[in-house]
């Protein structure tokens, strides 16, 4: 079965290239996932030819597309950021990867990185100005008003920032995102459904209605009132999240291009690229299960 929508349907891209009249049928780009670009590489950010691959992809997405481009920047575990060629830092959590240091938080503690992708972006921005920036993985209002401060100060105060909505403590002040100037927030149903349900995601699987998660989104969108911010919402959805988005008032729902299938029905010879994601994720978990193997080879045995 297929969701049959009444409510606009954006694309979340992920290093794919379908064109200026594919994405015309859908209401723009609502969400660039950029750490694919860089985990196709296996380079991070400030690595030169990850910031050719940036500004090609992006100058290409922001040409095909009439309406204006979310682009979030660098998004990465710990572990996935340790496999990335030129890494300032290889760390070491012991703690979940959903909890750990990544989105803005890696960005606050490593802003060479995110000052590297926002250079590029200055560049793209010359010729294109219908771009605006998503903040990744925000705890909280202030952590937002650091990332736009930043953000400006490097492509200007006309620039449009807005955030992702993952984490329940963001969700839950949302109100005061108004006050900080956002106009733009992305729910991202994966990590809020596993914060909110205090489950783990599991590879592949598809993010579920889970009790309280519409009314987390009413809430949001109660908080956040229509004619001031833009809200959609994004991630690995079912129909009845997609439905409970719809019924919250939200202004788009943002599909992944490998997810159009499935949930839409798009024929699969419209989509060559659909295996493009799978792709990358396999190369990551291949390059961070090697970097285990190695590290766990160079300690030795155990006596």
């Amino acid at each position: 079965m297929t969701f049959q929508a009444s409510i606009p349907i954006a694309l979340a891209l992920s290093g794919e290239r379908p064109g200026s009249e594919f994405i015309a049928r859908y209401d723009g780009v609502g969400l660039v996932r950029s750490e694919y670009l860089f985990r196709e590489l296996l380079a991070y950010p400030t690595e030169e030819d990850a910031q050719q691959r940036l500004y090609e992809y992006m100058c290409q997405i922001c040409a095909d597309t009439c309406s204006s481009v979310g682009y979030r920047t660098m998004e990465v575990t710990g572990a996935e950021a340790n496999v990335l060629r030129g890494v300032e830092q290889q760390t070491t959590e012991t703690i979940h990867d959903l909890t750990g240091l990544r989105g803005v938080r890696r960005h606050m503690k490593f802003p060479a990185s995110l000052d590297a992708e926002l250079d590029v972006l200055k560049s793209v921005l010359s010729t294109h100005s219908n771009l605006h920036l998503i903040a990744p993985f925000v705890s909280s209002v202030d952590e937002y008003v650091w990332y736009r401060d930043r953000v400006q100060s490097h492509l200007g105060a006309d620039v449009e920032v807005g955030t992702m909505i993952e984490v329940p403590s963001l969700a839950f002040s949302s109100r005061d995102l108004l006050g900080a100037g956002a106009t733009r927030v992305v729910v991202g149903s994966n990590d809020l459904t596993s914060l909110l349900g205090a489950t783990s995601r599991r590879i592949g699987a598809r993010t579920r209605l889970i009790p309280g998660m519409g009314e987390a989104l009413a809430f949001i969108r109660a908080a956040l009132p229509a004619q001031q911010v833009h809200i959609s919402l994004a991630g690995y959805v079912d129909d009845a999240l997609l439905s409970a988005a719809e019924n919250a008032g939200l202004d788009a729902v943002i599909l992944h291009y490998a997810d159009l299938h499935n949930l839409l029905g798009v024929p699969l010879e419209e989509l060559p690229e659909v295996a493009h994601l799978q792709t990358i994720k396999s190369r990551t978990r291949k390059a961070i299960a090697l970097r285990a193997a190695t590290a766990q080879s160079s300690e030795g045995p155990i006596n």
